[in-house]
């Protein structure tokens, strides 16, 4: 049994390194394999086992803070307003968010690092998806090498991105949202 056992921590530990601990590996093949290995989660090694719980507690971190920005959104703009939310491509939640004949998709995006990567912008292609504007939420800033890769989506009239740690940060979310849901769908000269 020993050979087996061996063989099988040196494949957690492979996964660990190469998956579970790269920055490059997208956080929704990260939490799908957290989410398999926790099933096995005592015979795992000690590495794996704290690199399954980090991947899981950023989970639910992520899911904290789409909860928290749902609540915000629905005691701002109430039935009224708050449409919806939907499941996107990606795995988080986009919220429609409705005024009038007007529509808007307010996407949370959740991320531990620092700063907001470009490889974490995955929801600003579901503006084509939907064909509304999309304003992309996350607690990070834009990082500096992300600003050049979104800098050509960004700059589209359709597309926002608001770093949004909380509600102290309501001021600039809130402004942005009313100003896209003013001029959201409106043909262009």
């Amino acid at each position: 049994m020993g050979e087996y056992e061996a063989a099988f921590d040196r494949i957690a530990n492979a996964v660990t390194h190469r998956v579970l601990e790269n920055p490059a590996v997208p956080d929704e093949a990260k939490n799908e394999l957290a989410e398999a290995l926790d099933g096995v989660h005592a015979d795992l090694p000690s590495s794996t086992r704290r690199a399954v719980a980090e991947v899981l507690s950023d989970q639910q971190r992520a899911e904290a803070y789409e909860s928290d920005l749902r609540a915000e959104l629905w005691r701002h703009f109430g039935p009224a307003e708050y449409r919806a939310e939907t499941g996107l491509q990606d795995g988080s939640t986009g919220i429609i968010l409705k005024r009038g004949a007007r529509s808007i998709i307010v996407q949370a995006k959740f991320t531990r690092a620092p700063t907001f990567r470009a490889q974490d912008a995955s929801g600003f292609a579901l503006r084509a998806d939907f064909g509304v504007p999309v304003i992309l939420v996350a607690p990070a800033p834009l990082g500096p090498g992300s600003v050049g890769v979104l800098a050509q989506l960004l700059g589209d009239d359709n597309l926002e991105f608001v770093q949004w740690r909380g509600s102290a940060d309501n001021g600039v979310l809130l402004e942005t949202i009313n100003r896209m849901l003013n001029q959201a769908n409106r043909p262009t000269a």
